[in-house]
């Protein structure tokens, strides 16, 4: 099967509605900043920046944003996951940047 014809199928299954595109739960995010900053979270602050590749419909990219309080790039290469998840952001006012997948890495980086 040719990867055009995969990834058809992939984003034919796993709609830009559905709440989650992958297994994990705000929980398992929160239980992951804690991991990485253990009681430091709170000082994260605004400058802070992260980079969320692969972001699907952004369950976890609106997570990372609430409790992280800086700007989350969310990147995805199928424009209705992202279109979703600016709708989501939008709505819940947390979302600081979006970008679109098609773009080089150095690209990416410029904008986080």
């Amino acid at each position: 099967m040719d990867h055009d014809k995969m990834m058809q199928i992939i984003h034919d299954v796993f709609d830009a509605s559905m709440p989650r595109l992958a297994p994990g739960d705000d929980e398992s995010t929160l239980r992951a900043l804690k991991m990485l900053y253990g009681d430091g979270l709170e000082s994260v602050g605004e400058e802070f920046r992260a980079l969320d590749i692969g972001c699907g419909n952004g369950a976890q990219t609106l997570r990372l944003a609430a409790e992280l309080g800086g700007r989350v790039t969310a990147v995805d290469n199928h424009q209705p996951y992202l279109d979703e998840l600016e709708r989501r952001g939008l709505r819940r006012a947390m979302l600081s940047l979006c970008v679109g997948g098609g773009m080089g890495i150095s690209t990416i980086i410029e904008r986080v």
